[in-house]
């Protein structure tokens, strides 16, 4: 018998979730949810998970009320104003809100189940989101946000009609850009896509054109030709994608909107969808962990607003509001990427970089390797030390190690003079779930001396989840914090939470710790390497047994870099490196590492993927090598070299500037 499921909206999701969701729809469950009341346009779940048929609310004219929530994840709008409903204990009395707008669409869905019984869980969907009346022209300011318009139960029960929509799609940038796999300016990417129709079969003439007003990328080939789609069937562009250049312009971690429009004779439909472009951040996500890691040195999120990124994701459920590194030597000499006092959602800037996070898999140390390169040089002049950092994260995928994620910091000094006393430390604020309100209120934490592992958990749940870090290089350091009224969250109060020792509080409460290294000497060009391990575990034991081989995995790491950098410093990984100066006239230089000897080949092209020109192709021996690029025969514009080693390649842009 199906089942009707009616579920509330609210701002958090998680894979668990989604996965009930398929689960229920496989057994034949329809899933009809709240779009919500935000008086936005936010995200909501569970209207915003696939599958779920997400209700917008619209007042007896057809229009929107203020309170609803809009966005391209609506499926149907119904009426939600004054609606004359049950209430507890027993009686009855006038509600608004998109949870009333919700059981009308419930209730049409099992009327079209009841005339249509042939039809699946998503079919049922459909079938009453593709026979809505248009209500655009009397919502302008919300065209195409309101779902396909307001449901109408005689055409749910009479129509015939198709019903396409995209039912998953890739992107990818090996034609038109370096094949990294990350969405940059100056490359034009390709989008893969499969479409499903649900209903009766389209025309011959059946198109999906792809469209966007977003003003930092042109649509190259907009248009993709279904034909005739039966129902049920599916068709995919692959042989004919559709085509975006991004523009040179193009701001950091920028989130394009698409919009394709299904045209056929009478039919016609929309659908939203978005891809990060020129992102600076990657996640780790192949053992139980997933973590978001930035290239300026925040963990979780790119900012407080969680813009992007995962957070911290372990046990089905994000874990952290915020983390981040901070490096300090005294209560002003201090750079961070995490929270101030200046407002209430403001974070320090002080690191910078010109690179994405590059993960590469399977990696070279681990499973799965990660790196970036950032400076201090954001900072004022006040707060700079005079740092350059290389990051590296390593993830392990075995049993016992999958509980953990490594993070290296190779810190040089390029201040100019000698540094004493530095101490480099993680802040995390966690917010370990748990079955209650405010579950971060909940929250403790507390530091291990035995395993240099700080950690947090939430106090009033018998099931917590255990999240941690542990310092795997150098004097381990911890600063309990509570998030109350009194948190100082200046400098000279972050130099404390590096610098004091071991301090724990004993507070249940939204709960922050701090946990450093140090302190470290570092001689002016010299550099200094320090690691922590990041960790989850379903109790305390996982987590100090994910301690313990994080340490122990972390030695043979280090035994492995030291032996590298002793032997005549052959690098350890491949690796190709961004030229500089860049832009340049006429000469830039190249740097490449080879880590064994290999036959090099290294090539320019032009910016429609013509060779310039060979620098190198020969074999060479392990080693860093460094070659001179003169362009003076080359006009103004976008170039790039790549380099082949083997089964690695990578390719840079660069630019030349008569």
């Amino acid at each position: 018998m199906q089942q009707l499921l009616i579920v509330v909206g609210g701002d958090g999701a998680s894979q668990f979730e989604q996965e009930v969701i398929d689960s229920a729809l496989t057994l034949g469950a329809i899933v009809v949810a709240a779009a919500g009341n935000t008086y936005s346009n936010d995200v909501q779940y569970p209207a915003s998970y696939d599958g779920v048929i997400s209700v917008a609310a619209i007042n007896s004219s057809d229009i929107k009320p203020n309170y609803s929530t809009y966005n391209g994840f609506v499926d149907v709008s119904a009426p939600g104003d004054g609606i004359y409903s049950t209430y507890y204990p027993s009686g009855y009395t006038s509600l608004t809100g998109t949870s009333m707008a919700t059981p009308f669409v419930t209730g049409l869905v099992a009327l079209v189940k009841s005339h249509f019984p042939h039809l699946n869980s998503l079919q049922l969907g459909e079938q009453v989101r593709v026979s809505c009346d248009n209500i655009n022209s009397l919502n302008p300011s919300y065209t195409d946000l309101l779902g396909k318009g307001r449901i109408n139960a005689l055409k749910a029960l009479t129509i015939s009609s198709p019903s396409v929509r995209m039912i998953a799609y890739s992107v990818s940038d090996s034609g038109g850009g370096d094949n990294n796999g990350i969405f940059q300016p100056d490359e034009t990417i390709s989008i893969f896509a499969t479409f499903k129709n649900y209903l009766s079969p389209t025309n011959a003439g059946a198109t999906v054109t792809l469209t966007t007003s977003d003003s930092y990328v042109q649509i190259i080939d907009g248009s993709f030709p279904i034909g005739v789609l039966n129902t049920l069937a599916t068709v995919d562009n692959n042989f004919s994608p559709f085509h975006v250049h991004i523009n040179s312009n193009v701001p950091p971690s920028h989130e394009v909107v698409f919009k394709l429009l299904t045209s056929d004779g009478s039919y016609s439909d929309h659908q939203f969808f978005s891809i990060l472009i020129n992102p600076t951040f990657a996640t780790h996500n192949i053992n139980n962990i997933e973590v978001s890691l930035t290239n300026i040195g925040r963990i979780g999120f790119t900012d407080l607003y969680q813009t992007s990124g995962s957070g911290f994701i372990f046990g089905g459920d994000n874990q952290l509001f915020e983390g981040g590194l901070i490096i300090g030597y005294s209560p002003t000499k201090v750079v961070d990427v995490i929270r101030n006092d200046t407002c209430g959602y403001c974070q320090d800037n002080d690191f910078y970089s010109s690179q994405v996070y590059n993960m590469v898999y399977p990696g070279i140390i681990s499973n799965q390797d990660g790196s970036t390169v950032f400076s201090d040089s954001a900072a004022s002049p006040t707060n700079k030390i005079g740092l350059k950092v290389n990051m590296y994260s390593y993830v392990f995928t075995s049993p016992d190690d999958s509980n953990y994620i490594i993070i290296r910091y190779d810190i040089k000094n390029i201040s100019g003079s000698d540094i004493t006393g530095l101490y480099a430390g993680l802040f995390f604020d966690w917010d370990i779930v748990g079955n209650q309100t405010n579950y971060w209120s909940y929250n403790m934490t507390t530091f291990d001396v035995d395993l240099n592992l700080g950690y947090a958990w939430n106090s009033g749940n018998s099931n917590t989840m255990y999240c941690g870090a542990r310092v795997l290089e150098g004097p381990a350091g911890y600063k309990g914090l509570v998030n109350n009224a009194s948190i100082s969250l200046n400098r000279s109060a972050k130099w404390n939470w590096l610098s004091s020792g071991v301090v724990t509080t004993d507070s249940i409460a939204d709960i922050h710790f701090v946990i450093s290294s140090g302190p470290h000497d570092i001689a002016n060009d010299a550099s200094k390497r320090i690691a922590f391990a990041i960790l989850g575990g379903r109790n305390l034991l996982e987590l100090q047994s994910s301690a313990e081989a994080a340490l122990s995995k972390w030695i043979l790491i280090k035994k492995l870099l030291d032996v590298e950098e002793k032997s005549i410093n052959i690098p350890i990984n491949f690796a190709l490196k961004q030229n500089y100066p860049n832009p340049f006239n006429p000469i830039t230089r190249i740097e490449y590492d080879l880590p064994i000897e290999s036959k090099v080949n290294l090539r320019i092209f032009d910016i429609l993927g013509r060779e310039i020109s060979t620098l190198v192709n020969k074999d060479q021996k392990a080693g860093a090598y460094s070659i001179e690029f003169d362009a003076s025969h080359l006009s103004s514009g976008v170039y790039f070299y790549r380099i082949d080693v083997g089964t690695f390649s990578n390719t840079k842009k660069f630019i030349l500037i008569r």
